[in-house]
């Protein structure tokens, strides 16, 4: 359902919410969408332009990047698009003109949203989620989840990689 029919749209704001399986706007190849999105978006005709505003809600599952541990987490990503008429403009070498910069183009009388909706959902991914704020990882000597409680491997902290630049940094200038 995210092709929309320019021939019910006008000047006024039209209101449209649908639930959509995470597959049908292209997000079957990725694990963390399981759960159907919410779109609500408002959507009018400008001149030639189509303008869709809103908002995306959805769950994902997600895999903490401290502790591993898997979790899933409300996800919400606003909507503002913006359509027009036509195909992509040539491009004059690297360079796009200014007025067409986030600019979609269609093909009348339909609009179908599902490629960028899919961008906007994949963009509110976190690239490196963590459970909770008060994570405390993975031990670095024995790998245990230090959210657990205290591992037995008798070591409070490992050496940081920082740890031992630093000294190589420190030896560096000595010479």
């Amino acid at each position: 359902m995210e092709i929309l029919d320019i021939r019910l749209l006008g000047p006024a704001k039209k209101v449209f919410h649908w639930d959509e399986p995470a597959d049908s706007v292209g997000l079957e190849g990725e694990p963390a969408f399981q759960h159907p999105v919410s779109i609500d978006v408002r959507v009018c005709l400008v001149g030639e332009r189509v303008i869709v505003e809103g908002t995306l809600r959805s769950r994902v599952s997600l895999e903490c990047s401290r502790c591993l541990e898997g979790f899933e987490r409300p996800l919400e990503a606003e909507v503002a698009l913006d359509y027009r008429e036509g195909t992509e403009p040539e491009k004059d070498g690297e360079t796009v003109r200014d007025d067409e910069v986030g600019v979609s183009r269609f093909t009348p009388p339909y609009i179908d949203m599902g490629e960028d909706l899919r961008q906007i959902l994949l963009l509110e991914v976190p690239a490196y989620p963590v459970c909770r704020d008060d994570c405390r990882g993975l031990c670095p000597s024995c790998g245990a989840n230090r959210n657990e409680g205290a591992c037995g491997c008798g070591k409070t902290e490992g050496r940081g990689a920082f740890q031992e630049l630093g000294e190589v940094l420190k030896k560096g200038r000595k010479r």
